[in-house]
């Protein structure tokens, strides 16, 4: 059997201008807004037009610094070969039923996942679990622009 999987973690952010998605420098993306083009992150990510990104080979853990709030949301994964960065911007919103049109000012997603060429496979009697797990770090963390939280 083969399959695709995403676990939709969609974090809530002060404001979107205000963070930096730090650990996925260095890795080759699929750009879904683009046509799957692929490209080469250099540095951290800033959010300022739709993203929907796919990550590759990125096993690592992926960090959310968020100027406003003054925290840093970690992603660590397991058994996650993709990392999916979305947020939808305005035009996008403004599509989604289920989506306000103000929220995606205050929200990224970063998935753990295992997508296109990363996709599962099992053979009969095999099992696959992909965990995530979020950790908020303390006060005084590193936030973007310097200074600490």
């Amino acid at each position: 059997m083969r399959f695709e999987e995403a676990l939709h973690s969609y974090l809530r952010v002060g404001r979107i201008q205000d963070v930096e998605v730090r650990g996925l420098n260095g890795l080759a993306y699929l750009d879904k807004t683009d046509k799957f083009r692929e490209k080469m992150q250099s540095g951290d990510v800033t959010i300022t037009e739709q993203t929907d990104r796919i990550y590759l080979n990125a096993r690592g853990a992926v960090d959310v610094a968020d100027r406003a709030l003054g925290r840093i949301v970690r992603t660590e994964k397991v058994n996650s070969e993709t990392t999916v960065l979305w947020n939808p911007w305005v035009e996008q919103a403004a599509k989604l039923a289920d989506f306000g049109s103000d929220e995606w000012q205050r929200m990224v997603a970063i998935e753990g996942s295992n997508v296109q060429n990363a996709a599962v496979n099992l053979a009969p009697g095999e099992e696959h679990t992909l965990r995530v797990t979020l950790v908020a770090l303390p006060g005084g963390a590193e936030v973007p622009g310097g200074g600490v939280a």
